[in-house]
C-alpha cells in the first residue's frame, strides 16, 4: 500500500504534535483547546485553535462535527496513524 507523504511541520508545530501524541498516549484522547493553550503558555485560545487548524490542513489531524456538538472534535488522521501510534479513530494501535 502506498503511503502519502505529509507536509513538513514547522518547529513549533512539531512540538505541538509531540505534545498531542504524548497527551493522547497518557489520556487516551486529544487535549482540549484550553489544555493546548496551557501547553503553549498562551493567554489566547486562538493560538491553540490555529495549531489545530494548521495540523488539519497539513493532514496530521482530522476535525469531525456532530449534530449534537457543533464545535466538533479532533482526532489523528488516518494518514498520520503510524507516527502518532494511534488508529485514525483516535484509539491506540495494538500491534
Amino acid at each position: 500500500m502506498r503511503r502519502l507523504v505529509l507536509p513538513r511541520l514547522t518547529g513549533k508545530q512539531e512540538a505541538v504534535m509531540a505534545f498531542l501524541t504524548v497527551f493522547h498516549r497518557v489520556e487516551d484522547r486529544l487535549p482540549s483547546s484550553y489544555e493546548l493553550q496551557e501547553f503553549l503558555g498562551s493567554s489566547s485560545q486562538n493560538a491553540a485553535m490555529n495549531y489545530f487548524k494548521a495540523l488539519c490542513e497539513k493532514g496530521y489531524l482530522e476535525h469531525r462535527t456532530h449534530k449534537t456538538n457543533a464545535r466538533g472534535w479532533y482526532r489523528f488522521s488516518r494518514q498520520n496513524e503510524t507516527s502518532a501510534g494511534t488508529a485514525g479513530d483516535g484509539t491506540k494501535n495494538h500491534e
